[in-house]
């Protein structure tokens, strides 16, 4: 039975999309059978994987809605890349259009599908918050993307505090598997040390990979593919290896 890892952040810019993309592709890299569910209305992990949104059958909103089955949604682009379920502005409506309780639609959708993948990864939205809410209790575990920046040190206690009070409203059994530090960038002072408050902060909870400052990362994103097929060799790629590596060992052997 698949894992599912909930990708999510406290702030926008944080690395949430980028990490969603290129970890859901070094599981595959790994030969592990992944899938990325876009949760996040403004759909970057949809765009980001080469997708128009406009020459879909259906995005997610479908499926949570009752309009077409989920397994109908996903879209399988071969080598390199994780089979994704997208999504589209029309997930803004939710909760319009179904009868069940709406916070728990996305865990029993998903579960249709947990045989058929070692890893389930979900891109959530921090708006609207019934989908950050569903994407919270469909998850295991939950990774937090927190950037070296200033406003960081300030920030990253929000998140927590939230997802602790979703987590005791419904009882969830969710856990948090790790903080990644995103975003460093080696050659300014400054970051290095709002890394090294970060982890002096929250101890154990930080990932040892961090994710680099890396234009290779945003590039990739703009060639609609995973960094690993367009710089393999880049510090982002060898990066999210690494990270891929240390989740399948430390975590989910």
């Amino acid at each position: 039975m698949g894992h599912i890892i909930c990708v999510t952040a406290g702030k926008d810019g944080a690395g949430k999309t980028t990490t969603a993309i290129n970890l859901s592709a070094a599981f595959a890299i790994a030969e592990k059978k992944v899938l990325l569910v876009d949760c996040d209305p403004i759909s970057h992990s949809t765009v980001g994987l080469g997708i128009d949104g406009t020459h879909i059958n259906g995005s997610l909103y479908q499926a949570m809605t009752g309009k077409i089955p989920i397994d109908r949604l996903i879209i399988k682009k071969g080598t390199g890349f994780p089979d994704l379920i997208p999504a589209g502005l029309d997930l803004y409506r939710f909760p319009s259009g179904t009868g069940k309780k709406k916070e728990f639609v996305l865990c029993d959708l998903l579960a249709e599908l947990r045989d058929r993948y070692d890893y389930i990864v979900i891109d959530t939205p921090q708006m609207p918050v019934i989908l950050m809410i569903n994407a919270f209790v469909a998850a295991e575990s939950l990774i937090v993307t927190i950037p070296c920046e200033y406003l960081s040190l300030y920030g990253a206690g929000y998140l927590f505090d939230t997802f602790q009070i979703i987590k005791k409203g419904f009882s969830l059994k969710t856990d948090i598997a790790g903080i990644l530090l995103t975003k460093m960038d080696i050659r300014e002072k400054a970051s290095m040390l709002i890394a090294q408050e970060l982890r002096r902060r929250f101890e154990n909870m930080v990932f040892e990979t961090a994710i680099p400052l890396s234009s290779e990362l945003s590039n990739s994103a703009a060639y609609g593919k995973p960094v690993f097929l367009t710089d393999v060799r880049s510090a982002g790629a060898k990066s999210y290896l690494k990270l891929a590596s240390e989740i399948i060992g430390k975590w989910y052997q």
